[in-house]
This record gives structure tokens, C-alpha cells and sequence, in this order.
């Protein structure tokens, strides 16, 4: 026979809800890492230029420098507001641990409202920022590609 129950719904819901939270994590460091690394590869690029790029290589060079430096930006930003939320998860399991039966206090009932409301907010900044990330090295890595293009284009014609 079996000796151990099957999770119930609630187990199972956490149990995906981290396996959600490790895969965005994953995903905020891999397009962090990536970003960081595409702009060394844009810096050996200059280091190691003959010459001087032309005004549009030049050009769409800055602009992706742009777009990775805010990528890399939007991906710690996204660490410290998830750090955060999970910092008011536990203030709100710990207020429910600390308070199990129906709460009337006025003063408690405050400080939980504010803290849904905080918790909230940095999840809906989490989660739009989260999206932005990618599209920003997308962005970044797509005009990196065509300043290196514009400067070694001939060479892929032989």
C-alpha cells in the first residue's frame, strides 16, 4: 500500500508557485549575464577596431550600449523588488501566525492593508519588469548586430 497521501491542492499550488519563482530568477540572471557579456563583446570590438567606426556603425553601437546598460539595470532592479516582496510575504505570514483568530484592531488592520498594498505594487512592478528585460537586450543585441553589420558587412561577401 501506499503510505504517503497525495499533496493536496494547496501543496501542489506551492510547490509550482516555486518552481515559477526559480525559473524567473533563472531567467532574470541568464538575461543579465547575457547582457553583460554582450557589452564586453561590444568594448572588444572597440578596443580592437583598426580604425574608427563610421557615424551609423558608431550610432547604433551607442544606442545598444544603451539598450544593455538599461537591461542590466532593469534585471537588478528586478532582484531587489522581488527581495522586497518576498521580505512582505513573511512580514504577512508572520502577522498571521502572530494573529490566527479574526482580527478587530484598527491599528493591525491598517498595517495589513498597507502591507497588501506595498506587496502588491512591487509584484505588479516585478511582473512588468520582467517583460521589459528581454525586450531591452533584444533591442540592445539587435542594434549591436547591425553596427557589427554595417562595419564587417563586406567581409561576409568574400
Amino acid at each position: 500500500m501506499n503510505e504517503n497521501p497525495p499533496p493536496d491542492r494547496e501543496q501542489r499550488i506551492k510547490h509550482f508557485q516555486n518552481i515559477n519563482a526559480g525559473n524567473v530568477t533563472n531567467m532574470v540572471n541568464i538575461l543579465l549575464t547575457l547582457s553583460v557579456g554582450v557589452v564586453a563583446f561590444a568594448v572588444n570590438i572597440l578596443v580592437n577596431s583598426k580604425g574608427h567606426l563610421d557615424c551609423s556603425a558608431s550610432a547604433w553601437m551607442i544606442v545598444s550600449f544603451v539598450f544593455l546598460f538599461s537591461d542590466a539595470l532593469v534585471g537588478i532592479t528586478i532582484l531587489f523588488t522581488r527581495l522586497e516582496d518576498y521580505r512582505r510575504t513573511i512580514d504577512a505570514a508572520k502577522m498571521m501566525r502572530d494573529h490566527p483568530e479574526p482580527v478587530t484592531d484598527e491599528r493591525l488592520i491598517k498595517k495589513a492593508i498597507a502591507l497588501k498594498k506595498t506587496a502588491d505594487r512591487l509584484n505588479r512592478a516585478t511582473n512588468i519588469l520582467i517583460y521589459v528585460q528581454p525586450a531591452l537586450f533584444l533591442v540592445g543585441f539587435g542594434c549591436l548586430a547591425v553596427s557589427v553589420f554595417i562595419t564587417h558587412g563586406a567581409k561576409l561577401l568574400w
